[in-house]
């Protein structure tokens, strides 16, 4: 009875192995770009694979993923893309860009079934819908730009100039790079006139070099951006920020937007154009998208760190040939419902992590990156508002390699490197948290923030 009992075991553990197989190669035969594979692609790569974008190439027709797809399935399979720095163990955000080890497999079994286009009859996908770029409702094209090829960043400031009929309600504004492989970030702030305050909003410079002035105040002068009385004209900060990798994030309604005046400019502040050999131009947009909805509930922005509050200790000298780290605490004054956090590095940084620490010293981590990657600074959004209390305390600590096994470091030997000057230079430090927050409202934490 034993061996009997056995066999028939061994028939069954056989049979299930057939079963299996034969189901993993008709997974394979049976699997549709547009059902199977192509929504994995959209969801987590084109964002970036797309004209413009941060990536080399496309990735968002069959014709453009079936060309690469040794390259791709290399990549996915090391982790080495899609790009998603944070650690999802210890917080989880919008639109993540992280690959299950199921979707990996499907990928791997269609292209190994032979990358089958297996095209539906009538189904066309519409890819702008699918890559998330809505149409915009105003463009602006910046000024252009000559990128001398000096092997030396170059920082700008923009103004763009308007005039409108009526005012409007801004929801969103995105940066389109014109040349996205030199454009290395920016940000943007609304100026609204008053029409008894400024007669002539074309006047002045609309590009200049920051190395070419003293201060801000002088450019701003040469740019004609002041009141005509020599007052600072009502300002928005936050209207737009571009850093590499990032993506936008629209909030639902009620919270955010800007009003817009019929009178206006858009600052474009320090255009910064990473050092190239090679002589180039780029002419970059603003898209703008409206809403009918008036903003009841402001986004705040809070920088910590460099340029911002609270203090980096020890100073943020980096000395060569060792590992160094910083930290800097904040206490939190009023209650705040956070949304969006960056955390902001150069090409020394090594650790990243951000926490809130209640008065009874439990711990909340933010946001952690145990291998900080200076090419790609996400902005990561909560997938509910994250409260901080007053007297918590937020919490940031950061490591520096300034060795030479860190492959991203500009100097060979390493050398001594002063973050204090809070330099925005690829070649300098700085250690920088920003939070973009609302001033708390009972039943936030519950509000889910996707909008799709």
């Amino acid at each position: 009875m034993f061996y009997l009992n056995l066999m028939r075991a061994s028939y069954f553990i056989l049979f299930v192995l057939i079963f299996s197989c034969q189901g993993d190669e008709n997974a394979k035969s049976e699997l549709s770009f547009q059902n199977d594979i192509g929504p994995i692609f959209w969801k987590n790569c084109s964002s970036c694979h797309q004209a413009n974008g941060a990536g080399p190439f496309d990735l968002i027709s069959y014709d453009d993923i079936n060309k690469k797809k040794h390259t791709i399935l290399e990549v996915i399979e090391s982790g080495y893309m899609p790009p998603w720095p944070a650690d999802t163990l210890s917080n989880t955000f919008l639109g993540e860009k992280k690959l299950s080890q199921g979707e990996i497999k499907r990928i791997r079994n269609w292209i190994e079934g032979g990358a089958p286009e297996n095209k539906i009859k009538n189904y066309s996908p519409d890819y702008k819908l699918l890559t998330n770029v809505p149409k915009p409702d105003l463009i602006f094209k910046l000024p252009k730009v000559e990128i001398q090829g000096n092997n030396k960043d170059e920082f700008y400031l923009m103004k763009i100039p308007f005039e409108l009929e009526e005012n409007k309600i801004i929801k969103l504004a995105i940066l389109k790079p014109g040349n996205p492989k030199l454009v290395h970030h920016c940000d943007a702030q609304l100026i609204n006139y008053k029409p008894d305050k400024k007669e002539n909003i074309e006047e002045g410079l609309d590009l200049v070099n920051v190395n070419d002035y003293a201060s801000y105040q002088e450019a701003f002068t040469a740019m004609n951006l002041l009141n005509d009385n020599g007052s600072y004209p009502e300002l928005s900060p936050g209207l737009m920020h571009f850093l590499p990798g990032s993506e936008w994030q629209i909030y639902p309604s009620e919270i955010g937007g800007f009003e817009m005046n019929k009178t206006g400019a858009f600052l474009i502040n320090q255009m910064h154009y990473g050092p190239s050999a090679i002589k180039s131009s780029d002419q970059s947009e603003l898209h703008i998208y409206l809403t009918e909805e008036t903003p009841k509930r402001k986004v705040k922005e809070l920088v910590l760190g460099s340029g911002g509050k609270g203090k980096i200790k020890p100073e943020l000298i980096i000395p060569p040939n060792k590992k160094s780290s910083f930290e800097l605490n904040y206490t939190v004054k009023d209650t705040m419902s956070i949304l969006t956090i960056n955390p902001h590095m150069h090409q020394l940084g090594n650790f990243f992590e951000a926490s809130i620490i209640s008065h009874n010293e439990k711990e909340k981590v933010m946001v952690k990156i145990t291998n900080w990657d200076f090419r790609w600074q996400n902005f990561y959004t909560y997938q509910y508002p994250l409260i901080a209390y007053p007297g918590d305390r937020i919490k940031v600590s950061g490591i520096y390699d300034n060795t030479q096994e860190n492959p991203f470091n500009p100097n060979s030997p390493p050398l001594m490197v002063d973050g204090l000057k809070n330099s925005m230079k690829s070649s300098d430090e700085m250690f920088q948290f920003s939070l973009n927050y609302l001033e708390y409202q009972k039943g936030d934490e519950l509000i889910p923030l996707s909008t799709k």
